[in-house]
């Protein structure tokens, strides 16, 4: 089959994530030095994720956010659907 080695999905055209961190932290007043301190991350990854700057996130960190901010994952993480009219 000619079509065995192309890819299922592009990235490009799946969509995208936006991490909501500093709107969920900055609705709580928390800042980023007490969020590094309760979830044992460096001040600098959580200064990346503060302002989006985010290829993956593991799901163990992911669960330690949602614990400390007291929120739900729907709350950090926003699915934005990518315009496929151009196909």
């Amino acid at each position: 089959m000619a079509d065995e080695n192309k890819k299922v999905f592009e990235y490009k055209k799946l969509g995208s994530l936006k991490f909501k961190l500093k709107e969920v932290m900055d609705a709580r007043g928390i800042t980023r030095n007490k969020l590094a301190h309760d979830i044992d991350v460096r001040n600098k990854v959580i200064n990346r994720w503060y302002n989006g700057t985010l290829d993956r996130i593991d799901v163990e960190v992911a669960c330690k956010l949602c614990y400390s901010l007291g929120c739900k994952l729907e709350d950090l993480v926003e699915y934005r659907e990518v315009d496929n009219a151009e196909d």
